[in-house]
């Protein structure tokens, strides 16, 4: 393999690297780097997303709880997206906004967290279709509902 003056080499044909192949691999480890970046922040927000839904379930007793967005795909999951939530049957206004200062306060993602009652009701087919049910889970139920 040569070397270049600048010390890299064309490992392909051991010649000196092209200006295009420099920016290949300049660009290849920012892609890298981007998406273990990305994959973090996707931990962090499952990790959250999951902590809110338990205490959710818990403090406000709703009669469902579904997930739906990137959370749900880490591969699509970026620096810009949020956790979105649904719940169903918390019975009162108050009890969801306490429901959501609650939420905001255990995670620096955007939330983005509904009551099922007040959605149009094709989005609310949506989030059903495409979500994943987190409460009441049933034995045997696959995730996606």
């Amino acid at each position: 393999m040569k070397t270049t003056h600048a010390g890299s080499t064309d490992s392909r044909r051991g010649a000196p690297d092209s200006g295009a192949e420099t920016m290949r691999r300049f660009l290849q480890r920012k892609h890298r780097a981007r998406t273990a970046r990305n994959r973090a922040l996707w931990r962090k927000a499952a990790q959250d997303a999951d902590r809110i839904v338990e205490t959710i379930v818990r403090e406000f007793g709703p009669k469902r709880v579904y997930q739906w967005g990137s959370v749900l795909a880490p591969e699509s999951f970026d620096e810009h997206s949020d956790i979105d939530i649904a719940v169903e049957g918390l019975g009162s206004a108050r009890r969801y906004f306490e429901l959501l200062a609650r939420a905001e306060s255990m995670t620096r993602f955007p939330l983005d967290i509904v009551e099922m009652e007040h959605v149009e009701p094709a989005y609310a087919a949506l989030i059903r279709r495409h979500g994943r049910r987190r409460h009441p889970g049933m034995e045997g139920e696959e995730d996606h509902v």
